[in-house]
């Protein structure tokens, strides 16, 4: 039974992503956890710093939220989505919308507590093409600008 069974033989602690991966090894084959499930992101932030204006913004004095912690807070805080309905907004799992929900929160509590400059940048995100069923339903903002506008002909 011990044979059947997968030994992990070497982890490598690569911070790629800020996660750890890991390598198994099952009678000489190698394999590798899932491959990285992209989240959906319909558009990216207008200004992406905020926080005080007498702060410099150094290492010390910023906090770090990228662009998929950032579509969760405006579609759960700003536009009223459920966990489930968020989560398939962004294509990704609920419980991995929690996770990045919760992080994304606690970012934004130490900014403004500690008075740090928010900057929003990266992760692990692909922006949406504007075609998707939710795109239409009002919930995608990359179709948003300029949908109430009449175009006027001189």
């Amino acid at each position: 039974m011990s044979e059947k069974r997968l030994e992990i033989i070497r982890m490598q602690s690569s911070l790629k992503h800020g996660k750890q991966s890991m390598k198994y090894e099952n009678r000489g084959e190698t394999t590798m956890p899932r491959p990285l499930k992209w989240r959906k992101v319909c558009c990216l932030p207008d200004s992406n710093k905020y926080g005080p204006l007498d702060v410099r913004s150094d290492a010390v004095n910023q906090m770090i939220m990228t662009v998929d912690e950032y579509e969760t807070i405006r579609l759960i805080d700003l536009e009223g989505f459920t966990q489930e309905a968020c989560a398939a907004q962004m294509n990704v799992a609920r419980t991995t919308v929690q996770g990045i929900y919760t992080e994304a929160r606690r970012k934004l509590a130490e900014s403004l507590v500690n008075g740090k400059v928010l900057l929003i940048e990266g992760g692990e995100y692909r922006l949406c093409d504007g075609l998707g069923e939710a795109c239409f339903s009002g919930s995608c903002r990359r179709n948003r600008c300029g949908r109430n506008f009449i175009k006027i002909e001189e």
